[in-house]
């Protein structure tokens, strides 16, 4: 009959009608996932008759954006129902990577912010961000069938980087707001890849320098402040796994001071302190060469360790309660307790003997641990968090056996993103980590940082 759907089966599961059914889940079915081949259309009903669904996309892409906002869901759903053309089907695919619908195993808005679900409405007006949309499509591709990054992946970010640059020359266009998401899209591109916490530095800065360049009016638009509230997070690494971030305050200070922070969501004032790391690095190196007072620098780095602890036990009740056979949302509890770790080894560079921060520390890698269960059940995209969590425990560790357990653990992880067998993430990299973050950095080379 016209327009009775025909099924939710992907492709490949239509086409072999296997015993087991198609699960439909999405961005890939478990079939396909298990066979490591790509997995299309799972999920989507097939209408025969399908014309005025596209009317009503149209239709609902001409809205403003206030109309939007209040209508999310049912306009993801009408945008992904009838692709009819290339910007279709670059909305259609985009929409599939942050439908609610999505299991949150592979789904984009989950882990990095609902943002995304704006970016749809913004695709056709401007050609760096649907050239970067379309990378991101395709680096998600490969990341959902747990493929390593394929040539088609790599041309696309290349044809991204292109578009971006054009548009950077072009005096309206780099001071767009779709031009600063693409940038971000393209942070992304680089964490499905595998180059997250290490090469976020140039995208990042990028996008950073773009938003302070564009000089927006006060009060900022919304999308602009979730652009803002998005990249707090990779500016955050920065401070800790970017060593020219890390080792010059000044620095770090230029970029992070661009950034919005909107004190009306919960954690703004802990994202406030967390700011200050590279400058509290800076006290640390004088406190250590007795050029700074050590009680009141201690007394801050305790306040801090003990407003994050306070947090983290907040979060875990929001979150983390509940059966453990459920998933849970991992990610928040996950960033209080890995910046939790890094202010530990900030007060052990001060006070190495002190037997109350070797036990918070050996409380801190238990319960990163466990936590690391727990995340087991959003692998590969929801559990992305614990490559900084398992990082900074390893920081806590006060053993080569604990260290070994969590470098382990963190190659897992990590090979979600990498897929590559011989990756490794590197302990020397660790290791230069813990001497900056104890203070225990030769002058002459933070000097060369700060220069």
């Amino acid at each position: 009959m016209p327009g009775v759907p025909s099924g939710r089966a992907c492709e490949n599961c239509r086409r072999r009608r296997q015993k087991f059914k198609c699960d439909y889940a999405k961005p890939t079915c478990s079939r396909c996932e298990h066979l490591g081949v790509e997995c299309i259309g799972s999920g989507q009903r097939r209408f025969v008759f399908i014309d005025q669904k596209c009317a009503r996309r149209q239709a609902l892409g001409r809205k403003s954006d206030a109309s939007v906002a209040s209508t999310t869901s049912f306009s993801l759903q009408s945008l992904s129902a009838c692709p009819s053309n290339d910007t279709d089907v670059l909305i259609s695919s985009f929409v599939e990577m942050i439908s609610p619908s999505t299991d949150r195993r592979f789904n984009l808005a989950w882990t990095y912010g609902t943002f995304l679900e704006k970016v749809p409405q913004r695709i056709g007006s401007n050609e760096a961000l649907d050239v970067a949309a379309n990378a991101l499509v395709a680096s998600h591709r490969d990341f959902a069938t747990r493929r390593p990054v394929t040539p088609d992946s790599l041309a696309k970010y290349s044809d991204a980087i292109q578009a971006l640059t054009q548009s950077l020359n072009d005096p309206i266009a780099s001071r767009s707001l779709e031009t600063i998401c693409a940038v971000i899209l393209l942070i992304m591109c680089q964490n499905l890849s595998g180059l997250g916490l290490q090469h976020l530095n140039s995208h990042c800065q990028g996008a950073i320098q773009m938003l302070h360049v564009r000089q927006a009016p006060s009060p900022i638009e919304e999308f602009e402040l979730d652009l803002h509230t998005y990249l707090q997070g990779p500016v955050l690494v920065q401070s800790l796994f970017n060593r020219s971030m890390r080792l010059a305050p000044a620095k770090f200070d230029a970029l992070s001071r661009v950034l919005a922070i909107n004190k009306d969501l919960p954690g703004s004032a802990v994202l406030m302190l967390l700011f200050r790391i590279p400058a509290l690095m800076q006290r640390g190196r004088a406190v250590l060469h007795g050029f700074a007072n050590r009680d009141a620098f201690m007394a801050e780095l305790s306040s801090t360790f003990i407003t994050l602890r306070k947090a983290a036990s907040l979060v875990y009740s929001k979150y983390m309660m509940g059966p453990s056979t459920e998933s849970k949302h991992t990610g928040p509890y996950g960033f209080c307790l890995a910046f939790s770790c890094i202010f530990n080894c900030m007060l052990r560079g001060v006070e190495p003997n002190n037997h109350r921060l070797l036990q918070e520390a050996a409380n801190l890698v238990k319960d990163t641990c466990d936590l690391a269960l727990q995340a087991q059940m959003n692998r590969p995209l929801g559990a992305a968090h614990m490559m900084l969590n398992l990082s900074t425990a390893w920081l806590c560790a006060n053993d080569e056996h604990e260290r070994h357990m969590l470098h382990t653990l963190l190659g897992d992880f990590n090979w979600d993103f990498r897929r590559d067998t011989n990756a490794t993430w590197s302990i020397e990299d660790l290791e230069t980590l813990l001497c900056d973050i104890q203070f225990k950095t030769d002058s002459e080379v933070v000097s060369a940082y700060a220069a």
